[in-house]
């Protein structure tokens, strides 16, 4: 009995030693595992941060870029403009001065004096070549093209 005695007690105490180091294996394993965990929550905020303020860059170079372009924008619609209202003035000038012609010459076939209707005739006829050559031809340029009138070009 004694030696069943010593060989349970034997076996009972290399049992008691593997589970001892058992557990001093699992407390190492946990150990690990929350210094991973504590690692993972430090990477990750570190992670969220850096997106954050990457993100925040992006924003920022996008504001700026939308202000140049909306700057770049209004300084093209204000060039566009005046170039428009030229071309207007040059229209508005060039039909002045077609109306004055037209009536000089309206008058002029009214004239009961030929020396005079003649002379008369001639002014108009120089006045028109005039005009053709200094406004009207350049009529052809005075629209802009649908390029130019777009905006966002």
């Amino acid at each position: 009995m004694e030696a069943t005695k010593t060989s349970a007690a034997q076996t009972l105490e290399n049992n008691l030693t593997n589970l001892v180091k058992r557990n001093s294996e699992l407390e190492n394993q946990m150990a690990k595992l929350i210094q991973i965990c504590q690692q993972v929550e430090v990477n990750t905020a570190m992670h969220e941060a850096k997106l954050v303020e990457e993100c925040d860059e992006l924003v920022e170079i996008i504001r700026q870029r939308k202000q140049v372009i909306a700057v770049k924008i209004k300084e093209s619609k204000v060039m566009k403009l005046r170039k428009l209202a030229q071309q207007i003035a040059n229209c508005r000038q060039c039909l002045e001065r077609s109306s004055t012609l037209i009536t000089q010459a309206e008058q002029s076939l009214k004239e009961n004096d030929h020396a005079r209707f003649l002379q008369t005739a001639r002014n108009v006829a120089e006045r028109w070549e005039m005009l053709k050559v200094g406004r009207f031809s350049g009529l052809h340029r005075l629209t802009l093209t649908s390029k130019e009138t777009d905006i966002g070009d």
